[in-house]
């Protein structure tokens, strides 16, 4: 008999390191940048016995049980049957009107979400279709780089041809990386995390066992043209956030960042590169991260489970005319 529960953060992070679906978004070390973001952080569960084969990271937040990914683990239609019927109660309990995960679920496993009451969730005018784009990862950096074509070959010796310098950046360096960030936001127009986010993010994971977190910058002439957050996990390297400036993409900082992450990857025995993204099909963004070998799985973005309908249906048509 399966039993919806909430677990300990012990327990969670146990088995969602090691789960099916695995990510540091699902991680007891994310809780605590959740929980600085607004979010009161849970750890749900179906379990079978003792057994855990579904789990979740949540967070109570505005009108909703937020789950920002997952859940990870054995989504069979019996276990998700129970997830959603305790996260449904759960969402009552606390006097929650609906609950989100955002995102992911592949499209071609998305049928047994939307037959137990989930839907695909429309914030205003915006639809999320997303995309992961990962590689496995060879134990030879040479066959790694052998398998890029030639232009990639090209672009990667001709930004180690640029004087440019990879420098790790401690806490209080972290302004140096928002501005990269901001110079890539700036650019291509869209919101970038700001210092207190990446504080936040350096804190949480500062002491951890099991991530190992770098925040990276390339420089040329002692200023910073790229950079961004790699964790890496006994499971897969994630390029998590980055950015670069006008000059780096003359100078080729971005092929010097990720040529430098995927070669210690290679050399920590990590399996797998995920250049981890939110784009469509024939973004530049994917087209530049399918150049590295990057392979692209659809995903339906945020999905929703109303709780009060009329409570939701109001939300929504709130949220479609901020």
């Amino acid at each position: 008999m399966l039993e919806f529960t909430e677990v300990d953060k012990k327990s969670f992070a146990k088995f969602a390191l090691a789960a099916r679906g695995h990510n540091f978004l699902q991680s007891a070390e994310f809780a605590a940048v959740r929980a600085d973001r607004g979010a009161d952080p849970k750890f749900f569960a179906v379990k079978d016995g003792d057994q855990i084969v579904l789990a979740g990271l949540c967070g109570l937040y505005g009108a909703s049980i937020d789950c920002l990914y997952g859940p990870v683990g054995e989504a069979n239609p019996a276990a998700i049957k129970a997830w959603t019927a305790g996260i449904r109660a759960a969402a009552l309990r606390f006097n929650k009107i609906f609950v989100s995960i955002d995102p992911f679920f592949l499209a071609t496993e998305t049928e047994p979400w939307q037959q137990n009451g989930w839907r695909q969730l429309k914030r205003g005018r915006e639809e999320r279709i997303s995309a992961i784009f990962a590689r496995p990862l060879p134990a030879n950096p040479n066959e790694w780089f052998d398998s890029l074509d030639r232009k990639m070959r090209y672009e990667i010796r001709r930004s180690h041809k640029n004087n440019l310098n990879l420098r790790d950046l401690n806490y209080d360096e972290l302004p140096i990386l928002v501005g990269v960030l901001q110079a890539s936001a700036d650019r291509q127009n869209f919101t970038s995390a700001d210092l207190n986010y990446l504080q936040t993010f350096y804190r949480a994971f500062e002491h951890s066992k099991d991530y190992h977190v770098r925040f990276v910058v390339v420089e040329s002439e002692g200023s910073a043209i790229a950079g961004g957050i790699f964790v890496f996990s006994a499971l897969e390297t994630v390029h998590f956030l980055g950015g670069n400036s006008a000059r780096s993409l003359e100078l080729g900082g971005m092929y010097f960042l990720l040529d430098a992450m995927i070669r210690a990857s290679i050399g920590q025995g990590i399996p797998r590169f995920n250049f981890f993204g939110i784009s469509t099909d024939n973004d530049s963004k994917t087209i530049f991260k399918r150049k590295w070998g990057g392979t692209v799985e659809t995903y339906f973005g945020a999905w929703a489970l109303p709780v009060h309908k009329l409570k939701f249906l109001a939300w929504k048509i709130k949220q479609a005319v901020l």
